[in-house]
């Protein structure tokens, strides 16, 4: 466990025509030192490709990465909107990665929100998912759907598919602030909450 770098969360930007990909990777407490919080620090990179820029940013790790815990995937709003299908095209195709994890789409920067950790909630991926939970039930299933599902709606003539929308607010404030529709891998639309349930 020691050499592991455990991942439990990844945003996804796309800038200056360049992927850039940010991990969430959570601290292991030193042997004996059960009074340690848990913690997260992060790892960003990026690469002319989606599958340059996880490679460099997995080269900057001086421990080997781990990502069977990722529990949430974080796409800006510019990549869901035009360079999603390539990077459901990466996630899909790598050994690395269990599809058990949550697909979300920042009205922003990904980075910032994957990094926009607290106090509170050390780890922000588990915070996320958390959010994910308490709003499907509280208004809309379809804010809560793993990553298998999402594509299987994506390939599915006639079917919408459908990624939860968060924003900060203020200073470290995340709320869920709509669901977007795709059709053909690209973001489309933005259901605010209200609309959405």
């Amino acid at each position: 466990l020691n050499d592991l770098a455990i991942i439990s969360g990844i945003g996804i930007d796309y800038e200056e025509e360049e992927f850039k990909v940010t991990f969430e990777v959570i601290s292991t407490k030193k042997e004996g030192d059960s009074s340690a919080p848990s913690s997260t620090y992060y790892v960003t990179s990026t690469g002319e490709s989606i599958v340059y820029a996880f490679t460099s940013a997995a080269n900057q790790m001086d421990k080997v990465p781990y990502f069977e815990h990722v529990e949430m995937v974080v796409f800006s709003k510019d990549v869901a909107e035009n360079h999603l299908e390539e990077c459901i095209d990466y996630l899909i195709r790598t050994e690395r990665l269990r599809n058990e994890f949550y697909t979300v789409i920042a009205e922003d920067s990904a980075e910032e929100l994957v990094t926009a950790s607290s106090k509170d909630h050390p780890i922000n991926s588990t915070y996320l998912v958390e959010l994910l939970e308490f709003n499907s039930e509280t208004f809309n299933s379809a804010y809560y759907s793993q990553f298998t599902k999402s594509v299987n709606s994506m390939l599915s003539d006639g079917e919408d598919a459908m990624m939860p929308v968060f924003k900060i607010k203020g200073e470290d404030t995340i709320e869920l602030s709509g669901l977007g529709v795709f059709r053909d891998f690209q973001l489309v639309h933005i259901f605010d909450n209200d609309q959405a349930s």
